[in-house]
This record gives structure tokens, sequence and C-alpha cells, in this order.
């Protein structure tokens, strides 16, 4: 694994810590949405948190550069799926009325929140619940002639990893 060539700015100084206490630093820390973590730095790894949002498709450092060591850590930024998607785990809570910016600064403020449910038509605030579970596009979705068909999923996937660092640290 190494890290990507683009991560984005870095927010404030690296830190030390295993992969776990990086990831909590990251989801404590606004606008984190990776890290670049170098695991061979003893008797603490190190890792530096980062602002733009990385997927699994961009492109890697060479194996060669001095980063090559790096990984990059990320959680993918919010998606949005057609209709809910049949499995939404548990409910955390009430639904609560507002944009759906305002509950996805909600979900991200929330505790064990991966997921929320989305319902656009409730006027004159539309409606979000949020879910406990973490979803992937590739989660079936309910039919488009069940009752909650106009409800839609929004989530971010849960960590994951990239074969090697990005570059532009």
């Amino acid at each position: 694994a190494r890290v990507v060539q683009n991560e984005g700015t870095s927010l404030g100084q690296c830190h030390r810590g295993s992969v776990a206490e990086c990831q909590v630093m990251c989801d404590q820390t606004p606008d984190c949405r990776s890290f670049a973590y170098y695991p061979f730095f003893h008797p603490y790894q190190l890792c530096c948190l980062k602002d733009r949002c990385v997927s699994g498709s961009d492109p890697l450092v060479s194996p060669a550069a001095q980063s090559a060591a790096w990984k990059t850590y990320y959680k993918s930024c919010w998606q949005v799926t057609a209709r809910v998607v049949q499995n939404e785990g548990t409910s955390l809570g009430q639904c609560h009325r507002g944009s759906v910016a305002e509950c996805q600064v909600m979900c991200d403020q929330t505790p064990d929140c991966r997921s929320f449910a989305y319902y656009p038509f409730f006027h004159p605030y539309q409606l979000c619940c949020l879910k406990d579970r973490c979803v992937s596009g590739s989660d079936p979705l309910v039919s488009p002639a069940a009752q909650s068909a106009a409800w839609k999923t929004y989530y971010k996937s849960c960590w994951q990893v990239t074969a090697r660092v990005v570059q532009n640290e």
C-alpha cells in the first residue's frame, strides 16, 4: 500500500498514534477527509490529517518515491442512492427536519452515525433519519413501488486504505 498523489492540504501538524487513533482524530477534526499514515516511525506511528476527499481510484505515488512507505486512509464524501436502501441499520433517535447539508452535519456530529434516510417532500422542511449502518452503493434498494421509494439514503463509506500513498504532501 502507498499514499495517493494528491492528498490535499494538511490540517495542522502530524500526530503520533495507531491507525485507530488517527481515524478518531480525523473524525473529530473539522474538514478532515483522509490521513497519510507512516507505520515505521518507532515507537509510535505517524499520521498527517488531510482535507481532500480521496478515493481508491486516485493515482498513487510510484513505488520508488520517497513517500512510498506512507499509506492513505480515507472515508469517502457523501453519496446518495436513487431510493432508500433496504437495510439502513438502526435508527439513532428521532427523525429531524432540515436540508441535506444540515442532515450531513448532524450525522457528522452524531456518534455512530454512518448514513441517513432523507425525505425531500416534507414541506416546509425535509426530513432525515440518522442511521448507524455503513452503506455502500451496491446495497439493495427498496422497490420503486415501495411506500418508502421517495426516500433516499445518504452515506459515506467507512474507513478504507489505498494500495499506496497519494503524492502532494
